[in-house]
């Protein structure tokens, strides 16, 4: 049972945590300007945009009602665009102009990569700092109607600060209960903030509920609405004459430690195929420089992919990710001729790879091109999931690949999408291992002789109900703010 105080002791509960959380905060600001700096001086934050940080707002706010998605990273925010959609077109079916919509998010990837992804007009900023001052300067600014957080966000200040918050794609693995379950009196008051809560599975939405969160359903992630990732066809024509007549395996979202797993299966990959080249996609691009290490120090031809140099292609390449079932045959239907002097098969050197030559495993040091990378890949490992070192992720979301048409092989770790993962094991789009001892085995057996493409999969999501819900929830136009000064 969750944790319940009667509304006498709610109400002590909630005003001692508040003036605990200030009382915290105001010691801590110092502390959490220096952290800032520190992030600054390694990379993490943008010295442009770290006012936003502090609360500072440049923009406008926009006439009517505000509608605020917070999510964490690129993966959140990807994961929102079909319900931003659904919100659009919901709207137009009532006779109404779309709410303006505020994403904020934390990590500088997904500051760059927000205009990419975001439909235009949606306005993006970087999410303040956890501190009742930051969020009180941007909520005086926006003015929101209505807080949305993706996932697992959750942060006291944030959590208080949205109003009449609800809970998108909630994930709580079975670690995260644990952890929660310690302080039960501050889960309760974390999760009872939530008016709604839409989780991604019964599992997640019974630890919800334990915790204390009112209003819990389990509709699945609101990436099962997403299309399809598209290609780009500079880039893939970029690859194609390079891997023509070769088996290609991508390593997607890949954690420290998870290369070097597969570099080690390289030798009898490489004795059973012959002809194969290693796609490897860190998670975090920054990473790309060891990644590259390791593999050159494996034996392998390596390059980095903003160091191959472009080459002119026989035909265009293409953008859709809907090719054949049989990716080596887009290969060589793309080009009739590699060009002059340049090897089908694997080299005899190893280590460093010129951007002219052929190579065994090319480093992604770059974000925002997925689609890209799963249109000329066989087969898919899925990072975050082979728990390398102990490092238990819990996994990635395999949906996205598997859109793409691409078969998926995940470790044993997939703690944050045990429904989902036992869904697409059943339809023959996900192969799990038990161990990673298997995955030599298991990736051989793939490459060498894949199986045929399983029937597509009936992804329907909920992006359509939340809509409908927080359409619902927000208030009339002539009823919101409006227009705000920057």
């Amino acid at each position: 049972m969750p944790f319940e105080p009667s509304p006498p002791g709610r109400r002590l509960l909630e005003a001692g945590l508040a003036l605990g959380l200030w009382g915290a905060q105001t010691l801590l600001t110092p502390a959490i300007a220096v952290v800032l700096l520190v992030r600054l001086w390694q990379g993490k934050e943008d010295r442009q945009r770290l006012p936003e940080r502090l609360g500072w707002c440049a923009r406008r706010r926009p006439p009517g009602p505000l509608l605020w998605l917070h999510a964490a990273s690129v993966g959140e925010i990807t994961a929102l665009v079909p319900l931003l959609r659904e919100l659009d077109e919901g709207s137009r079916q009532r006779g109404l102009p779309p709410p303006a919509v505020l994403v904020t998010s934390v990590s500088r990837s997904s500051a760059r990569m927000a205009p990419q992804l975001l439909p235009q007009g949606v306005i993006h900023q970087c999410a303040p700092v956890d501190h009742w001052l930051a969020l009180a300067l941007f909520r005086r600014h926006w003015r929101p109607d209505l807080g949305v957080l993706a996932e697992a966000e959750l942060w006291p200040e944030l959590v208080r600060s949205m109003p009449r918050l609800h809970l998108v794609n909630a994930r709580m693995s079975e670690r995260s209960f644990r952890r929660h379950r310690r302080l039960p009196w501050f889960a309760a008051w974390l999760y009872g903030h939530a008016r709604h809560c839409w989780a991604q599975s019964e599992a997640d939405a019974a630890r919800l509920r334990r915790l204390g969160a009112p209003r819990v359903e389990a509709v699945g992630s609101t990436k099962r609405d997403a299309d399809p990732p598209a290609a780009d066809a500079a880039i893939v024509a970029r690859l194609l004459p390079r891997l023509r007549g070769r088996k290609v395996l991508l390593l997607a979202s890949s954690h420290q430690g998870e290369e070097q797993l597969l570099l080690q299966t390289w030798p009898r990959l490489r004795q059973g195929l012959g002809r194969l080249t290693l796609l490897l996609v860190p998670r975090h691009p920054e990473r790309a420089a060891s990644v590259l290490r390791q593999a050159r120090q494996a034996g392998l031809r390596s390059l980095l992919w903003t160091d191959l140099a472009p080459i002119e292609p026989t035909h265009q390449g293409r953008r859709s990710s809907n090719r054949s079932s049989n990716p080596s045959d887009d290969r060589s239907d793309t080009l009739s001729d590699r060009p002059p002097g340049e090897s089908d098969g694997p080299g005899d050197g190893a280590g460093e790879a010129g951007p002219e030559e052929g190579f065994d495993a090319l480093v992604v040091d770059r974000l925002g091109a997925m689609g890209s990378w799963l249109a000329v890949a066989d087969l898919v490992l899925m990072g975050g999931s082979l728990a390398a070192g102990g490092r238990c992720v819990g996994g990635h979301n395999p949906l996205e690949p598997i859109r793409a048409g691409r078969q998926v092989v995940c470790g044993p770790d997939m703690a944050n999408f045990i429904g989902l993962t036992e869904e697409l094991q059943a339809s023959g789009w996900l192969h799990r291992l038990p161990s990673t001892e298997a995955l030599g085995p298991t990736l051989l057996e793939l490459l060498r002789a894949p199986p045929p493409p399983p029937p597509p999969l009936a992804l329907r999501g909920p992006c359509r109900r939340i809509a409908r819900h927080l359409l619902d929830a927000l208030p009339s136009p002539a009823r919101a703010h409006p227009a705000g000064s920057p």
